[in-house]
């Protein structure tokens, strides 16, 4: 799956899943980003690794899909673990958001919707 830039591929074996994305994540790609990961919790995983070390722009819409996706895992009882690149811990870090995403799932379902 691809837009402007984006790039995400979906990788499994059995019921571990891997999610790796690169390139510009804005809100065009944040929708790209959100369907790969329906498509993966749909599959009932038992853990996702969403892997962003490639991504080189992130926009709000992108930081939301990231989120969600965390949110997501979280509703679903998925094992969730995210890799960043360093934009990405940058952004966050200025959004005050970054400690809010590493700290996992419940940090990230316990924010106000």
């Amino acid at each position: 799956m691809t837009g402007s830039g984006f790039h995400v591929q979906l990788d499994h074996d059995r019921d571990a899943w891997v999610v790796r994305c690169g390139g510009e994540l804005d809100g065009n790609a944040a929708l790209h980003l959100s369907d790969a990961i329906e498509l993966c919790l749909n599959a009932k995983p038992a853990s996702v690794l969403m892997d962003c070390r490639d991504v080189t722009f992130v926009d709000s819409g992108g930081l939301w899909a990231l989120l969600r996706a965390v949110r997501e895992a979280h509703e679903r009882d998925v094992s969730y673990r995210i890799e960043l690149s360093d934009q990405i811990q940058d952004v966050l870090e200025r959004a005050g958001l970054l400690q809010r995403l590493l700290a996992g799932p419940e940090a990230i379902a316990a924010a106000p919707r």
